[in-house]
Protein backbone atom coordinates (compact mmCIF):
# COMPACT_ATOMS: atom_id res chain seq x y z
CA UNK A 1 0.00 0.00 0.00
CA UNK A 2 1.29 3.57 -1.15
CA UNK A 3 0.37 5.95 1.75
CA UNK A 4 0.80 9.61 2.33
CA UNK A 5 1.06 11.12 5.64
CA UNK A 6 0.24 15.01 4.59
CA UNK A 7 1.73 16.89 8.15
CA UNK A 8 4.90 16.39 9.25
CA UNK A 9 4.02 17.45 13.53
CA UNK A 10 4.19 15.22 16.22
CA UNK A 11 1.17 12.75 14.80
CA UNK A 12 1.91 13.13 11.29
CA UNK A 13 5.79 12.05 12.02
CA UNK A 14 4.94 9.25 14.55
CA UNK A 15 2.50 7.61 11.73
CA UNK A 16 4.66 7.88 9.24
CA UNK A 17 7.43 6.11 10.95
CA UNK A 18 5.58 3.23 12.69
CA UNK A 19 4.02 2.48 9.04
CA UNK A 20 7.17 2.57 7.73
CA UNK A 21 8.53 0.11 10.14
CA UNK A 22 5.29 -2.11 9.61
CA UNK A 23 6.39 -2.20 5.74
CA UNK A 24 4.61 0.27 3.89
CA UNK A 25 5.40 2.12 1.13
CA UNK A 26 5.12 5.89 3.22
CA UNK A 27 5.90 9.03 2.13
CA UNK A 28 5.95 12.36 4.67
CA UNK A 29 4.93 15.41 3.04
CA UNK A 30 6.22 18.48 5.19
CA UNK A 31 6.52 22.13 4.70
CA UNK A 32 8.51 25.36 5.67
CA UNK A 33 11.66 24.37 8.00
CA UNK A 34 10.84 20.81 8.78
CA UNK A 35 11.84 19.01 5.34
CA UNK A 36 15.33 20.00 6.75
CA UNK A 37 15.11 18.68 10.30
CA UNK A 38 13.24 15.96 8.71
CA UNK A 39 16.66 15.04 6.20
CA UNK A 40 18.80 15.85 8.72
CA UNK A 41 17.73 14.20 11.83
CA UNK A 42 15.61 11.81 10.58
CA UNK A 43 11.99 11.00 12.80
CA UNK A 44 13.17 10.81 15.70
CA UNK A 45 10.76 8.18 18.41
CA UNK A 46 11.59 8.15 21.83
CA UNK A 47 11.24 4.64 24.04
CA UNK A 48 8.69 5.10 26.53
CA UNK A 49 10.72 2.36 28.94
CA UNK A 50 13.81 3.26 28.54
CA UNK A 51 14.12 6.18 26.99
CA UNK A 52 16.16 6.02 24.23
CA UNK A 53 15.59 7.50 20.48
CA UNK A 54 15.37 6.11 17.25
CA UNK A 55 15.76 7.95 14.41
CA UNK A 56 13.84 6.60 11.74
CA UNK A 57 14.21 7.96 7.75
CA UNK A 58 11.03 8.25 6.28
CA UNK A 59 11.00 9.47 2.25
CA UNK A 60 9.94 13.49 2.03
CA UNK A 61 7.90 15.36 -0.06
CA UNK A 62 7.14 19.06 0.06
CA UNK A 63 3.82 19.09 -2.25
CA UNK A 64 1.07 16.52 -3.53
CA UNK A 65 1.05 17.24 -7.41
CA UNK A 66 -2.18 16.34 -9.46
CA UNK A 67 -0.38 13.27 -10.82
CA UNK A 68 0.89 11.54 -7.65
CA UNK A 69 -0.78 8.19 -7.14
CA UNK A 70 -1.37 7.24 -3.44
CA UNK A 71 -3.57 4.14 -2.31
CA UNK A 72 -4.15 6.35 0.98
CA UNK A 73 -3.16 10.36 2.21
CA UNK A 74 -3.45 10.46 5.95
CA UNK A 75 -3.85 14.22 6.96
CA UNK A 76 -2.77 14.33 10.06
CA UNK A 77 -2.91 18.34 11.34
CA UNK A 78 -4.65 20.58 13.22
CA UNK A 79 -8.19 21.30 11.92
CA UNK A 80 -7.87 24.99 11.12
CA UNK A 81 -4.74 23.78 8.70
CA UNK A 82 -7.18 21.62 6.68
CA UNK A 83 -8.97 24.45 4.62
CA UNK A 84 -5.66 25.28 2.91
CA UNK A 85 -4.97 22.23 1.91
CA UNK A 86 -8.20 20.95 0.78
CA UNK A 87 -7.93 22.06 -3.22
CA UNK A 88 -4.34 20.01 -2.86
CA UNK A 89 -6.32 17.17 -1.89
CA UNK A 90 -9.32 17.49 -4.61
CA UNK A 91 -6.77 18.10 -7.55
CA UNK A 92 -5.27 14.64 -6.19
CA UNK A 93 -7.47 12.33 -8.30
CA UNK A 94 -5.73 9.17 -8.07
CA UNK A 95 -5.77 8.93 -4.36
CA UNK A 96 -9.30 6.98 -3.84
CA UNK A 97 -9.20 7.39 -0.37
CA UNK A 98 -8.13 10.41 2.49
CA UNK A 99 -8.19 9.64 6.05
CA UNK A 100 -7.87 12.81 8.93
CA UNK A 101 -6.57 12.56 11.91
CA UNK A 102 -7.93 14.68 14.45
CA UNK A 103 -10.58 16.14 16.52
CA UNK A 104 -13.24 18.27 14.58
CA UNK A 105 -16.69 18.93 16.45
CA UNK A 106 -17.87 20.63 13.57
CA UNK A 107 -18.33 17.70 11.53
CA UNK A 108 -16.58 16.28 7.92
CA UNK A 109 -19.10 18.27 5.79
CA UNK A 110 -16.46 20.89 4.22
CA UNK A 111 -14.06 18.16 3.96
CA UNK A 112 -16.92 16.06 1.90
CA UNK A 113 -17.48 18.86 -0.16
CA UNK A 114 -14.32 19.44 -1.42
CA UNK A 115 -13.31 15.67 -1.79
CA UNK A 116 -16.79 13.66 -2.80
CA UNK A 117 -18.22 11.27 -0.63
CA UNK A 118 -16.40 8.45 -2.62
CA UNK A 119 -13.60 9.75 -0.95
Amino acid sequence: MRILVYGAGVIGSFNAARLSAAGHDVSLLARGARPAELREHGVVLEDTRSGLPTAMRVPLVERLDPDDAYDLVVVAMRRNQVPAILPDLARSARTPSVLFLGNNAAGPAPWVAALGPER
